[in-house]
């Protein structure tokens, strides 16, 4: 009996813990797609190089964190057994690119690493 309630326990706190998931990533990636588009229309604007600079990182940043979202709603899929894989074209020097030049905890005035990759 007491095996059985623990059983019902962890299958309920599974289901509670997808449904957390699944809203926490809607409610997160609803403002980050709003954050997307209008980085995309600041982009279209005229803009100085600095200004330039600055929104390219705050977009290629929020495309980071909705991935991030969409990866820890892909984990709870895997979880419950709903996952399924595509196949996608990626251009690994683009990727190695932003990750390398991806200014996490600097800011405005602090040194920058940077990383040269030399052609092929």
């Amino acid at each position: 009996m007491a095996l059985r309630r623990a059983k019902e326990a962890a299958e309920e706190s599974a289901r509670a813990k997808g449904i957390f998931l699944a809203t926490m990533s809607h409610e997160l990636r609803t403002p980050m797609n709003g954050v997307l588009g209008c980085t995309q229309l600041l982009r279209d604007t005229s803009l100085t190089d600095q200004q330039r600079v600055l929104i390219e990182t705050m977009h290629r940043s929020a495309e980071a964190l909705l991935t991030l979202v969409n990866d820890i709603l892909d984990f709870s899929k895997i979880e419950a057994g709903k996952m399924t894989l595509e196949v996608a074209d990626v251009n690994l020097r683009a990727l190695i690119r932003d990750v390398t030049t991806h200014d996490i905890g600097g800011g405005i005035g602090r040194p920058q690493r940077s990383y040269s990759f030399g052609e092929d």
